[in-house]
């Protein structure tokens, strides 16, 4: 990956737990020519202009000043191929190798996001390289690239454990067993790598008893049913409450679980290599690993209503205090505090609109109850004019009667009077 040939894409693709992320990491920190720059993507980020804002940002954390000579994000209906086209010029003049790194690239189900970082790829100059961490094949077309050598690609069986790599890994983790038991470890779990690295923290007694039955399926229950059992109390409630995170750091989760030594257990977890995977190389944030954020999330779910509302509303002060309306009104809906959401919506739907944040919109309103849009005025006028720039007229005609008939008398909070 790190050699001087100039490819021009590189896709690391294989199931969750194979270590694509652990993989690009080590790519970032190893090479001596490239600087990377990094967006983990959410499935938030199926709006076209917001996926480009953050890619902006990200290239913006190589190059300072990288956004204020790429314009054309803030209309309604932004042009991309404008967009972009600015954003490769302005990597043209870019001294230097540069490798934007795309992952959960499989979360992007947007055609429209698709076919932008088609063009993108299309027009990339030498100099740049796109990353992609994704389970599954990105529908782009690269079979150009592919014919001049300019693509890599590396698969599930690139990353799957050797026999000798299983039989490190256990070692690794204070497991010493006989050649025969490694032997049945990797047959049974394929070499996939979280199943090695989970069979490798069950206790011996269970890992005599259980050798032969272990695999990747067994892994997996063992992750989801069992090892949230042998953590302690207070670590199982911690993870459980941080789950509503898509994005782990000291200072929020201490927020979030109102306690002040998040920054140590972070640490001590990821040394632990099994429950978070860092976001980037820097890793000061981190996420948890895809198979066990579904349990911890079930498990939260569980909780009495009020305790999760409380939850959210503290990650939601936190994300207020950091100026990140989008995450603030995420969590103001999950904590049934609507109308800070509404009015985080009202003081902000145009300048998103004009950013072209219009399914990121209608998704919040979407989530809002119809009770508490009908007790908020403001937001059903602000509703009404993102579905008509939409281009939805039913909703728009609904909203604006809905509107007509509730009694406002002060001014939106965006400063508009209608």
């Amino acid at each position: 990956m790190s050699d001087e040939r100039a490819r021009q894409v590189t896709v690391v693709r294989a199931p969750a737990g194979y270590g694509k992320s652990t993989v690009l990491m080590q790519w970032a920190n190893a090479d001596p020519v490239r600087r990377f720059a990094w967006l983990t993507l959410e499935d938030t980020e199926n709006d076209p202009a917001l996926l480009w804002r953050y890619i902006l940002l990200a290239l913006q954390g190589l190059v300072p000043g990288f956004t204020d000579r790429v314009g054309g994000l803030d209309q309604p209906r932004p042009d991309l191929e404008e967009v972009i086209t600015h954003a490769v010029n302005r990597l043209l003049e870019v001294p230097g190798r540069l490798v934007l790194v795309l992952d959960d690239y499989h979360v992007i189900a947007n055609r429209r996001c698709h076919d932008s970082v088609q063009y993108f790829i299309d027009h990339l100059p030498r100099s740049t390289q796109v990353a992609f961490g994704t389970r599954t094949r990105p529908p782009l077309t690269l079979s150009r690239l592919e014919a001049g050598g300019m693509l890599l690609e590396i698969d599930r069986s690139a990353l799957q454990f050797t026999p000798e790599e299983t039989s490190r890994a256990l070692e690794n983790a204070g497991r010493r067993l006989r050649p025969e038991e490694v032997a049945g470890i990797h047959r049974e779990t394929d070499g996939w790598p979280t199943g090695v690295y989970l069979t490798a923290v069950i206790d011996e007694a269970r890992a005599a008893e259980g050798t032969a039955k272990r695999g990747a399926g067994a892994a997996r229950t063992y992750l989801e049913e069992q090892m949230l059992d042998h953590l302690s109390e207070e670590d199982r409630s911690m993870l459980v409450t941080w789950s509503i995170l898509r994005h782990l750091g000291p200072s929020l989760c201490d927020r979030v679980s109102d306690r002040s030594d998040s920054t140590a257990r972070l640490e001590r977890l990821s040394d632990a290599n099994l429950l978070l995977v860092p976001l980037g190389p820097s890793g000061d944030w981190y996420r948890f690993h895809d198979l066990l954020a579904d349990a911890l999330r079930l498990e939260f779910g569980r909780l009495p209503a009020e305790q999760q509302q409380a939850a959210h509303r503290r990650a939601m002060e936190w994300w207020l205090e950091n100026d990140d309306v989008p995450q603030s009104i995420h969590h103001a809906i999950e904590a049934g505090d609507y109308r800070i959401a509404e009015e985080l919506i009202c003081a902000n739907w145009f300048q998103y609109m004009m950013g072209g944040w219009l399914g990121t919109l209608r998704r919040w309103i979407d989530r809002l109850p119809n009770e508490a849009l009908i007790d908020y005025p403001p937001i059903l006028v602000a509703s009404a004019w993102i579905a008509a720039f939409s281009g939805d007229v039913t909703a728009t005609r609904r909203m604006f009667s809905a509107a007509s008939g509730e009694p406002y008398d002060g001014p939106m909070l965006d400063g508009s009077t209608s």
